[in-house]
This record gives C-alpha cells, structure tokens and sequence, in this order.
C-alpha cells in the first residue's frame, strides 16, 4: 500500500516543481540559426574588436577638451556630442552634467537649436529614469514648436527610439520616417553628417526591435563604413551587447557568449566605467539565461559593486542574484537580496509598472521553493503566471495591432499609387491612340494582351506558391496542436490520475472534498484543452454545447465551495441562493456553465475588496415546452463600472482600464468567452453597474425538463459490477515508458488485485510475452525504440499464443482519428490521457469481453 499521511506536501511539491520549471525565464526555443548569419556575427563582431571600434576614456577625454576650448557653434557642436553619446550609454548622471553644461553655453550664445535640443535630451533622460507620458509629450510639443529641421529631426529620432522601446512599433517607425525625411538632399556639411549618423543609428535600433538580425548586420556596417568614412568615432559595444541579447533569447547560448566575452574584453580596454557595468550585466543575463547560476550570480555582483546609476538595469542584476542564490540553495542570501529589490521598488516607483515589478512575484516564489515552502510557492508562481501574461499580452498585443496597422496602411498606400499609375497610362494610351497610326496602336493591343497573358500566368503562379505555403502551415499547426496534445496530456494525466486515486482513499472528509476539488478542476481542464485541439472547431468558430442530464444545484454549489475561501482571505462574505422552484435535476452543459459562472465569480472576486458577493440563482417558464429559461445573478459591492465603461466591456482584450491588468491581472477574454458561450446555450450575460458602489453580472441559458430516461452526465457514469468482477486478479502487461503514468496506473489497477508486470518499450513487451502468459496489455502509443502501434501489429501478426491477447491503447494522443488509427492497428480499445478511472475500467472490459468472446469461437 502506498503510504498516504502526508500526500499535501507531496503534491504541492510536484506541482511547485512543474509550474516552477515551465514558468522559468528560458529561452525561446525556436529554430536555430542559419549558418550564414551565425558567420555573419562572427565576422561583425572579429572585424569590432580587432578595429577597436569602440568608444575609450582616452577619446572621452579628448571630446571634453574640445567641447571645453572650443569656441561658438563649435563648442556647441562638441557639447551635443558628449551628449548624445552618454544618452546611447545611458550614462544618466554624466548626462546631467553636460547637458547642464550645454544649457549654460546655449544660454550665453542665445543659441536656439541646441537650447531646443538641451531640453529634448533632458525629456530623454527623463524617460531613462522610468517616466514615459509626461516627457513624451513635451518632446512632441517641442518638435511641433521648431522651425529648426535639426531640432525636429533629432525630435523624432528620440520619439522613434521611446516608442520602440516601449513595444510600440508603427509609432516608432513612422517617426524614423519622418526624421529621415528631413535629412537634406546634396548636402554634406557637418549638421547634416551629424544628423546622417543619428538616423542611421535609430535604422539599426529599429532593426533591433525587431530582432532581425541580417537587417542589423547590414545597416551596422553601414553605419561602421558611414562614420569610418568621415573619421567619426564609433561605440561597437552597443552593437554587440544587442547581439549577445537577441542571441541568448534565441537560445544561441555558446554564440551569445563569445560576442559577450568579446564585449568584456573591449569594455576593459574602453576605461569607461558605465561600458564594464553593462559587460558585467550581458555575462550575467547570458549566464542567467542557460542556467549557468553560479557565473550569472559573480557576474551580478561585480555589476551591483559599480556605480553607473541605472534603476532598470540594477533591478535585473538584483533579479539574477536572487533567483541564482535560490537555485544554489543559499536561502537567507536570496531573502536578503529579495528586500534590496523590494526597496528599489520602493526608491524607483515607476518600475513597479509593466513586467520588472511582476517579475519580483517570481524571485519570491523561487526563494519560497528553495526554502521548502512548497505551497507558498505554487500559490506565487500561479498569481506570478496570471500577471505575467496579462502584462505581455498588453504590450505585445499592442505591438501586433500596430504592426497590423502599418501594413494596413502601406497596403492601402501601394493600392493608391498603383490606381494613380493606371490612370496616368490610361492617359497615356489615349493620346498616343490618337496621335499614332493604326499598326502602332494594334501594336500596343498586342503588346498589352502578352502582358496581360504574362500577368494571368504570374498570378496562377503565386496563387499555386501561396496555395501551398498555406497547406504547409495547416500540416505543421496540426502537427503542433498534436504535439502539444501529447505534451500536456501527460502531465496532466500525472495529476488527474494521482487525484482520482486520493478521492478514493480513506482520507478525512475535508481532504477527500480538497482531492475531489483537484479532481474536477483537472476534468474541466482536460474538456477546454480538447475544444482547443479541435482544430476544425477553431477555424470555423464553432463551439459544441452538449446537454446531459445534471444537478444544477450541486453545480452551483461547487463553485460557491471552490471561491469562497478567496473571498473570505479579502475580507468578502460568499453567500449562494438557489431558488427552490429549480427542478433537481435539468439537461444542461455543466462544463461549460461552471466555465461560465467561473469566469463570473473570478471577476467578482478579484474586483471586490470589501462587502459581499451574492449568487442567486432562479428559473423563468423557457419559450417551448419542456424548457427552463435560468437566471443565475452575481452581485457584488466591488470597484463598479461606468456607462462608457461597459459599452465596450464585452469586446475583446478589454479591462476597465490600462491600469486594472497591472493592479489584478488579466487578459481581458474572459467576459467575451462567458458571452459568447451563454448565446450558443440561448441565453446572454448582462451587467447593470455603478461606478464605486458594485456591479450585477446576470448570467442565463435554456436548460431541456429532464426526463424520466435521461441518459445519465458522464461525470455519474459507473462501470457495471459485473464488468469489475471479471477484472479482478487478472495477469496483466503494463507497456508504458512514463515512470509517473505507470504509477497512476499502480493506483487504478490496485483495488481489483491484479498481478502487474511493467515494461518501459515495444523490445521489452514482445520478450514478456514470450517469458510468461498474461491475459490483457495496457499499451502506450508512444515508447522508446519500440512504439505501440508497431509492438501490436507485430503480436497480432506473430502466429503465437499471445496473438489474440485482449490490448487496450493508452495514449495522450487525442485528435481527430487518433482513436481510429489504434483500432486499425489492432488495439480493442482505447484510453485517452489523462485516464479516467471509470473510462479505464470500461476500456478494459470491453477488450477483455471482445476477446474472450473470440476465443471461445477458435475453440469451437
């Protein structure tokens, strides 16, 4: 017998461990890079070092003499120099200095444009600090102030360089259009040499946006060549710190690393104290990123030892040294670390916004793992998970819509200029029509028919080309839902499997109603996880309600069980009415009316701090006979909404406001989905709301009388007694290469007293069967050298004894004809991952009955 005491802490382990390790910051795991841009960043970052193409001490100092003896325009000149370059190296409390050297200078000149331009950097500086709206504005204002094409053009260049970095791609770069656009043509004195090297720095920026790498490559040996050409320096450390970057996040970990080390070892040559604090900090982020632990804390804490004022960049050398002490297992270090970076929330408030404050959710769920708080930690990484998502959705969502916008409008552009086009040879053609003689004219027909012939044949061309990338993106979409089927069905069988066997123990009430809670949520989960695979479902926007005959009471009441504790941890009393007109018994969907009021409940919760929140729940006569029309209200006495509010609080990626994900989290689906699931069940969801005071969500849905031989819910279907008994002490073959899924198996199989033996392969299954005799195989589909599909078909075309064992398949493989392609190989049945206890059983009689049934007619 399994030893069950302490199965809590078990479970809150494994569950910590898995959420943990798949929340973890890792890279992506895309596809790896063509060799011939790995070779490309080699060769840009060899021809870097080997040039020295970087920004010295020595060459700092030289700029500050010319721009302290220097005299008029040229010192001016020397000053924005200075400047600029400590914006690109965010070396905030150099900048300060100079600009307010820049200012003093520009003051005693009289000098306008670079008064204009003191006061755009210091906006600029001031969004370096952790502020966005405020200076963004005032750099606008100052652009749409100036005559000076200087001023504006390095106006939006900062604009371009804000709003990229801030996930805003169609605002960045329209205003990069816009500053190249003010470049002078045919012109190349120094202003315009100058301005020349600011866009082209901001084309790369963009390119690094965007993460494209061959783009970056390019326009940085422009720029290189641009700036060798007229002897002007160039910083190459920026160049490689965004390649090490955008490397690491590829997953290009050994890549990554040498263009960092290459970066190490410039920035010490460099002298430059801000250039060896960000050395330090790409080591620690690479390091960070491949689990490197030990290096990426010595490395974030030789940053944190130097003084370059960075609030963003010092937070997440602090985030690398808290998590890496967790890892190592030094504890008290990480909390130690953990309060630091809770007072640099604290001292710097504007991180708090967007992921870098999220991300402190995260550090203390690792330190609350390390420490064994098992719990805690499971409980952080969900909340963690919920608000991470939310805050990506928000701003990469933002992004994909602008993008969405700018192709929009460059379709819209190229739509137009190719309509002026034929109108103007349209022109064209009437007047040489009338101008010409009747063998040039047929001379054009012809001439335009083979075009068009030309035209028509390209056309099929790139329709068949199109055609075809599209039927490869279906067949790989289907491969990946397939895959990821598999992926999480088996976890997820680990959990539902483990929790059917809890419910059925001997455990004390509360913790077999906790076991049951687990139970059902993992059940609802694996029914939304099949409507998402079901590819054909999505594509046409289709939804199945599928009505059984279920107690609508005890559904409320489970979910009045399952949220009461939240609110009750706020300080909110749950209380539930259910109208006693309610028949005991309806034909409705369960699943997706728990879904629905889930959703509902959740909401009141969350935006509920004090007071109550009610579910009343009644029934109105339906249109038909035989119907019930339920109404099931939620009220609450939360935040409350206002009239503009609610008008679009149904659409989409839609919260009160931008600041309700950053304070509660959410994607803003959950209202839509809810909406549009009660219109398929005949019913609508509804709200009535007063801004501070509550709101009422009313929730409705036709409901079929139940009648006397209504087909039973699945959630109550039993296998018969007599399919049990002839299951008992059966010998059976268990081919499962899943060390968790054989265990779950252990539990099911243990109350009928079976003799199991355990194989981990297809080899292994067929060398059993020729060592001993069983009655039944339990088959994985998936195994090592072996998989089942083949393992079957060799036993049942093997001439043996064992050809005609009862098989049945168990598969986390649930798509469309997965089930058919098991039967066709010669499985009896099947068993869809994550098991169902009951499921399993009826599996297995029916094969074990099939079976017996045919061997008693060879007997014969």
């Amino acid at each position: 017998m399994y030893q069950l005491c302490n199965w809590p802490k078990v479970l809150w382990t494994l569950i910590a461990i898995v959420i943990g390790t798949a929340l973890a910051p890792t890279v992506s795991m895309g596809a790896a890079l063509p060799d011939d841009q790995k070779n490309s960043i080699i060769e840009m970052t060899n021809r870097i070092e080997g040039n020295l193409l970087i920004a010295t001490a020595e060459a700092r100092r030289n700029m500050e003499t010319r721009a302290t003896t220097a005299q008029g325009e040229d010192q001016l000149r020397a000053l924005f120099q200075i400047v600029d370059q400590d914006a690109s190296n965010i070396a905030l409390d150099s900048l300060e200095k100079w600009l307010g050297i820049l200012k003093l200078e520009a003051e005693a000149q009289d000098n306008k444009r670079y008064l204009a331009l003191h006061e755009l950097y210091k906006c600029y500086a001031d969004v370096y600090m952790g502020s966005y709206s405020e200076p963004l504005g005032k750099i606008i204002g100052i652009i749409e102030d100036s005559d000076d094409w200087f001023v504006k053009l390095v106006g939006h260049q900062i604009v371009s360089h804000v709003y990229g970095s801030n996930d805003r791609p169609s605002k960045s770069i329209e205003h990069l259009r816009l500053a190249r656009g003010l470049l002078p043509k045919d012109n190349e004195d120094i202003d315009t040499l100058t301005a020349r090297t600011v866009v082209l720095s901001t084309v790369v920026f963009t390119h690094v946006i965007f993460r494209d790498l061959e783009a970056i490559i390019r326009s940085t040996n422009q720029l290189i060549d641009s700036q060798t050409e007229h002897t002007r320096p160039f910083n190459g450390l920026i160049t490689l710190f965004n390649f090490s970057e955008i490397l690491s996040a590829s997953g290009e970990h050994d890549l990554a690393t040498y263009v960092s080390e290459a970066n190490s070892r410039l920035a010490a040559l460099s002298g430059l104290e801000e250039e060896l604090f960000f050395a330090q900090y790409l080591i620690a982020s690479v390091a960070f990123s491949s689990e490197q632990y030990e290096n990426a804390f010595k490395h974030a804490t030789a940053g944190l030892d130097m003084q370059p004022e960075s609030p963003g960049y010092r937070q997440s050398l602090m985030h690398f040294r808290s998590i890496a002490l967790a890892r190592l297992g030094r504890v008290e270090e990480a909390q130690a670390e953990y309060a630091k970076m809770e007072q640099q929330i604290v001292d710097h408030a504007d991180l708090a916004e967007g992921l870098t404050g999220v991300e402190l959710l995260y550090a203390k769920a690792e330190i609350e793992r390390a420490g064994g708080n098992f719990e805690s930690a499971y409980e952080l990484l969900r909340e963690y998970s919920d608000q991470y998502d939310a805050v990506r959705e928000q701003l990469f969502g933002a992004g994909e819509k602008e993008i969405r916008a700018v192709l929009e409008a460059e379709l819209s552009n190229e739509r137009k200029a190719r309509e002026q086009i034929l109108r103007e040879a349209e022109l064209t053609q009437a007047a040489a029509a009338r101008q010409r003689i009747i063998v040039l004219l047929l001379t054009f027909i012809l001439f335009g028919l083979v075009l068009v012939f030309a035209w028509q044949n390209r056309t099929k061309r790139q329709l068949a080309e199109s055609r075809g990338r599209a039927q490869a993106a279906n067949q790989a979409k289907s491969e990946f839902l397939a895959t990821m089927s598999h992926e999480l069905r088996t976890p997820l069988n680990g959990v539902i499997g483990m929790a059917q066997a809890l419910a059925k123990a001997d455990l004390p009430s509360s913790n077999s109603e906790q076991a049951k809670v687990i139970l059902e949520s993992g059940k609802t989960l694996t029914t939304l996880l099949d409507d998402v695979l079901d590819l054909s479902k999505i594509e046409a926007g289709k939804m199945e309600i599928s009505r059984v005959d279920d107690d609508l009471g005890h559904v409320l009441r489970r979910i009045a069980r399952l949220f009461r504790p939240r609110a009750e941890d706020a300080g909110v009393e749950l209380t539930l009415y259910i109208d006693p007109k309610i028949p005991s018994r309806l034909k409705f969907d369960p699943i997706r009316v728990r879904q629905c009021l889930s959703n509902l409940v959740s909401n009141a919760v969350k935006f509920t701090e004090k007071g109550e929140i009610r579910i009343a729940a009644r029934v109105e006569a339906g249109s038909q006979s035989g119907e019930e029309f339920v109404v099931i209200s939620i009220s609450d006495t939360g935040i409350g909404l206002n009239e503009e509010t609610i008008s679009s609080l149904f659409k989409p990626f839609t919260q009160a406001d931008a600041s309700i994900t950053r304070r509660f989290g959410g994607t803003g689906l959950g209202l839509t989905i809810t909406r549009r699931l009660a219109r398929l069940m005949g019913g609508n969801v509804t709200v009535k709301s007063t801004l501070g005071k509550g709101s009422i969500f009313e929730f409705s849905f036709i409901a079929e009388t139940a009648g006397e031989q209504s087909a039973p819910s699945p959630a109550d279907t039993k296998v018969p007694q007599g399919a049990l008994g002839a299951l008992r002490g059966l010998n059976i073959l268990v081919a499962e290469d899943n060390a968790v899924n054989r265990q779950v198996l252990r539990a099911f199989l243990e109350p009928l007293n079976v003799q199991l033996t355990e194989v981990e392969n297809g080899e292994e299954a067929i060398e059993a069967l020729n060592q001993n005799s069983f009655e039944l195989i339990l088959m994985d589909v998936h195994m090592p050298k072996m998989d089942g599909l083949t393992t079957v078909q060799i036993i049942r075309s093997s001439g043996q004894d064992y050809a005609d064992i009862a098989i049945v398949a168990l598969t986390a493989d649930a798509m469309s004809g997965d089930r058919e392609r098991c039967i066709e190989a010669g499985m009896d049945d099947y068993a869809a991952k994550p098991i169902d206890l009951n499921s399993l059983y009826a599996a297995m009689a029916r094969a074990v009955s099939k079976r017996g049934t045919t061997q008693a007619t060879n007997a014969a």
